[in-house]
């Protein structure tokens, strides 16, 4: 599908890995250690820590964790960082295990009455670390060491029974020592795997450092997160305001849902590319005009005012690398706060919402006056990626990183290079400074875009690999980088003999692969329900009305091939003999030029079954996850922007079709009250954990709110 054009301005590491299995041998190789205070040790990068509950014989089993036997020895992986001390001050075995876990820094399982075990452990390729537990305070103030050895000679894996009865304090330090050779080859030859119960994973050795104010575990998954090697390198940009992140996202059966609340998430979201065609940014930044139309972080901060909640970046791995970035520092107007809040506003509206106070920016980057564009990283154009998640991030959204090779790269051929290049740029991603506390689970892996394009089938076709192996091979790596930190979009591929293309394509059911000579997914279905991240992975088709697909599906056609194509994952769920698994369905691309009328039919009929709703509910009782429009871009092909006019002007009437059928709600649109926080009104489509909407124009009694500007961001 030809999405894209030639437009004004465009111009045409290994990776290490050092796996970590579980250790269990108390007996491993003792060495000299030098302790090193939390202050010392700052410019240090953050530890992994592999912690173990022994349990000796005689000893009753503990409630948790519940693999746990009698004499068994297991581990639990969690992070924390050199600069951090942790304090445990209580008897409670519930209190100690939330601390431990909100720390992520030690472990404390219960033996028997009072008696706990504080263990851990840790091997970061040349170097080792342990922990020390000191009594109410370190050494140095004169608390007691409670570790089993002096400080002078510690093990390697080394473990104290600690009483804790009677509400004692310690406070745990790191001890970082280099290991020998001698060391590092005795390690390697030890038998890891003789002794335990629970092989940890991989874990790679370019990790990010846990934030400070990364101080809970999200993610659900009993405090395991990556491993981390030295230290991941600063960034050599200027960062972001922080802002406010949105909701941590995750799936519950057919449904995307708020991680903390269980809330259902709708996705408002928008494709805007660049950084796969060349560009090394997102596109339209040379446009000129006012900081509206030239400035990125401006342009961010409209796009969440105008009720999108999530973006899609489309990049090529080939381009990150390029250093010889694009200079889009311009010469605009800076628009005052009124004119952007005409800008941003409906003319159709402006009467009924006149009181309405416009939201700040959560997260504005400085130029000098008359310039736009000044802050954007200079290095190279995967900083700029960076810079660009984190932006968006920043005002609240979600971001999906969407691998479009377009023909332009040829990765898609080959497994191993495919899943490196993902590899290194997730790790870079995971390298950010706020990961854990703003980033992790808020972005989304789209691992391949379109197959179809690059003639990607389900199965492997001779040397090359198929979607099947692409994916698994992909999310199986990342997975293993960040456990349960991101959420994985699959394309599907292979069935155009049915009209099914451009990301479309998950049809199992065997009489219609048959009768058609359909590639089949069946496989690959039947790996994924089986995969640690199953509960992480969402699919995602494309779909586009009959101007782009050339198609006549309308009406009850369109909802009888989406029920075949991939409605039924998320309906009855992909079934085989051991039961039926449901997956969310969040649809990557959708969009239009907006004017031929059989475009505007079918675009309702997507919305009707997009929200199970009207004669569409008949045939999907089940509403979709959300939805991405392409594109932002005004030199999209097929489709056009949702800016125009040299990418000056907002395209009220695609706006006007999604706030009426699709559930956009624009900042004018979410209801304030006082200073509290805004929440979801709506009661069909759930929260999309960013901001709340109320069709009703501002009440009188609101006026107040609204001329204090209470509104909060989402």
């Amino acid at each position: 599908m030809a999405k894209y054009q030639i437009y004004p301005g465009q111009k045409v590491m290994a990776t290490w890995m050092v796996l970590l299995v579980t250790m269990a041998s108390l007996s491993a190789p003792r060495a000299t250690a030098q302790m090193m205070e939390p202050a010392a040790a700052s410019s240090e990068g953050p530890i992994d820590l592999y912690l173990y509950a022994a349990y000796a014989p005689g000893l009753s089993v503990p409630a948790r964790p519940p693999q746990l036997t009698a004499k068994a020895i297991t581990s639990k992986r969690i992070s924390c960082s050199h600069r951090r001390a942790t304090t445990i001050s209580s008897a409670s075995a519930t209190v100690l295990e939330a601390s431990a876990r909100k720390a992520k820094c030690v472990s404390a399982y219960p033996l028997n009455g009072g008696m706990y075990n504080l263990l851990a452990s840790y091997i970061e390729g040349a170097n080792w670390a342990t922990w020390k537990c000191y009594k109410n305070a370190p050494a140095a103030s004169g608390g007691a060491v409670v570790t089993a050895a002096a400080p002078a000679e510690v093990p390697l894996f080394s473990s104290q029974a600690v009483n804790l009865a009677g509400g004692n304090s310690y406070t745990c330090i790191a001890t970082y020592t280099p290991l020998t050779a001698a060391q590092k080859a005795e390690i390697a030859a030890m038998d890891w795997n003789s002794q335990v119960t629970q092989v940890a994973a991989a874990a790679v050795a370019t990790v990010a450092p846990m934030d400070a104010a990364d101080s809970s575990d999200p993610s659900g998954d009993a405090g395991i997160t990556p491993a981390v090697g030295a230290s991941c390198p600063t960034p050599a940009y200027t960062q972001p305001p922080r802002g406010k992140p949105a909701a941590i996202l995750d799936t519950q059966g057919a449904k995307l849902i708020n991680q903390n609340t269980k809330e259902a998430i709708q996705i408002r979201g928008l494709n805007w590319f660049g950084f796969n065609v060349d560009m090394g940014m997102v596109d339209g930044l040379w446009a000129g005009g006012s900081d509206a139309t030239t400035d990125f972080s401006t342009i961010v901060y409209q796009i969440r005012q105008l009720g999108y909640n999530a973006v899609r970046l489309p990049f090529a791995h080939r381009f990150l690398a390029k250093t010889d970035v694009w200079d889009l520092e311009r010469e605009c107007t800076q628009l005052s706060q009124g004119q952007m809040r005409s800008r941003l506003m409906d003319p159709q509206d402006s009467a009924a919402y006149i009181r309405k106070i416009l939201p700040g920016n959560a997260s504005p980057m400085p130029n000098p006056a008359g310039k736009c564009n000044t802050y954007l990283p200079k290095r190279n154009n995967q900083d700029r990626l960076l810079f660009t998640i984190q932006q968006f991030v920043a005002q609240g959204m979600y971001v999906v990183l969407d691998y479009q090779p377009q023909g332009l790269e040829q990765h898609a051929y080959n497994l191993n290079q495919f899943v490196t290049a993902w590899s290194e740029l997730w790790k870079a991603v995971a390298c950010l400074p706020n990961f854990y506390s703003d980033i992790a689970g808020r972005v989304l892996i789209d691992v391949m875009n379109e197959p179809d394009s690059m003639g990607i089938r389900w199965e492997a076709s001779g040397d090359r690999p198929g979607a099947e192996q692409l994916y698994l091979a992909t999310a199986d790596a990342l997975h293993r980088i960040t456990p349960n930190r991101m959420l994985f979009m699959f394309e599907g591929t292979g069935q155009n003999m049915i009209g099914l293309n451009w990301g479309n394509g998950f049809v199992t059911d065997k009489d219609t692969i048959s009768s058609r000579g359909l590639s089949n997914p069946t496989s690959f279905f039947e790996q994924v329900v089986t995969r640690p991240w199953v509960k992480k992975a969402v699919f995602s088709p494309h779909l586009y009305p009959p101007t782009i697909t050339m198609s006549t599906w309308l009406g009850k056609a369109l909802w009888e091939q989406s029920n075949l194509a991939f409605g039924y994952l998320q309906s009855t769920g992909y079934c085989n003999g051991r039961g039926c698994t449901q997956f969310p369905i969040l649809v990557g691309e959708t969009g239009s030029a907006y004017k031929e009328e059989t475009d505007k039919v079918w675009l309702q009929d997507f919305a009707d079954y997009a929200f199970a709703r009207g004669a569409a509910a008949a045939y999907n009782k089940v509403p979709l996850n959300g939805w991405m429009w392409w594109a932002y871009n005004e030199n999209s092909g097929d489709t056009g922007g949702i800016v125009t006019n040299q990418w000056q002007d907002l395209h009220w009437d695609k706006l006007r079709y999604m706030m009426r059928s699709l559930d956009l709600q624009p900042w004018y649109k979410w209801s304030t009250t006082g200073n509290s926080r805004r929440r979801p009104t709506r009661p069909a489509s759930g929260e999309d954990g960013l901001g709340a909407y109320d069709d009703e124009p501002l009440a009188a009694g609101d006026a107040a709110a609204a001329a204090g500007n209470e509104v909060v961001q989402g």
